[in-house]
């Protein structure tokens, strides 16, 4: 039964798997009963609430009910605390995603570090991907680059090259970050987010305009989403006075992202790239876009910006 609930919660036929995971209870409660007649160990029987009591986890975090997550995977953590190291790691890795939905980001890594220690390999990509995350909130870029070099040793996603090369444009080791997209496209030579950081090297290392160019016209091609992508290689770009690309850059930040306040970012940004070309009408459309919907973005009262601009254009309205 429980083999059944694992197999019925991945496929997400949760009401199934609720009924599964009662039959277990109903088996363990009987169990329990017959042992205490014949004086035998309920040891199996507590086994067996332990990876009843992991299910009931799983099947409350994807119910959203994380209450109920936590005090199951607190169950178990304490039956398995003397468990084998993948049993361990298991419970390790369903408390990191409870944290996780708390918003408890220092506890959830600490337990994806402690899953990723106890698990045997291959460990699930997932697993890599949330410490890289997480460490790489923290601006922990050193250590996110050497989990996910660990990954690399079981996964071959382009992801994983792309998260090295992006650590390592962080960590300033530029040449390392360009041998890495040429990992990452051997493994897919379509996914825009290469082409992306491709443009972020270039423009770091300096005298690759030309070749950044081509990376920026691929990257947009395909259709480039990654936000904070976006905004390095345009604000890179805004840097060296290159201003028509940084163009391009917010202009898909806006049409990616219009409702949400990184879409009025961009389109601050656009706004003021706008400007320094003398766009002033377009830049004044853009602002007039943005205070209908953006009181203030990012520290910014697009009102003001608005204002300096009238001001600037020598218009009294």
């Amino acid at each position: 039964c429980l083999e059944a609930a694992e197999y019925l919660l991945a496929n997400k036929l949760f009401k199934s798997a609720q009924t599964c995971l009662d039959w277990v209870s109903e088996f363990e409660a009987k169990a329990k009963e017959i042992a205490a007649d014949c004086g035998a160990s309920t040891a199996g029987a507590k086994e067996l609430r332990a990876k009843l009591s992991l299910c009931t986890a799983k099947l409350c975090l994807l119910k959203g009910d994380i209450d109920g997550a936590e005090a199951a995977v607190l169950y178990a953590e304490k039956r398995y605390k003397d468990g084998e190291a993948e049993e361990r790691g298991l419970v390790a890795l369903a408390h990191a995603e409870v944290m996780s939905k708390k918003l408890d980001e220092p506890a959830a890594l600490s337990k994806y570090l402690s899953a990723l220690k106890l698990l045997p390999d291959p460990v699930p990509f997932s697993v890599y991907l949330s410490i890289f995350k997480l460490l790489s909130a923290a601006n922990r870029w050193a250590e996110a680059r050497e989990v996910m070099f660990r990954a690399a040793k079981s996964w071959s996603y382009s992801s994983v090259w792309l998260n090295i090369s992006k650590a390592s444009i962080k960590l300033g080791y530029l040449e390392d970050a360009e041998d890495s997209l040429q990992e990452s496209n051997g493994a897919d030579t379509n996914d825009p987010r290469s082409w992306g950081l491709f443009v972020i090297v270039c423009l770091k290392q300096g005298e690759r305009l030309s070749e950044a160019n081509e990376g920026l016209k691929q990257a947009l091609g395909l259709g480039l989403s990654d936000l904070d992508i976006l905004r390095e290689m345009g604000d890179l770009f805004v840097a060296i006075d290159e201003m028509a690309q940084a163009e391009a850059v917010w202009r898909r930040g806006v049409e990616i992202m219009p409702p949400a306040e990184e879409g009025a970012e961009f389109g601050l940004r656009l706004a003021k790239c706008l400007e320094a070309q003398r766009e002033f009408e377009k830049a004044l459309a853009c602002y007039d876009s943005l205070v209908s919907t953006h009181a203030a973005v990012g520290g910014h009262t697009v009102e003001q910006e608005r204002a300096k601009l009238v001001q600037r254009m020598g218009w009294n309205f």
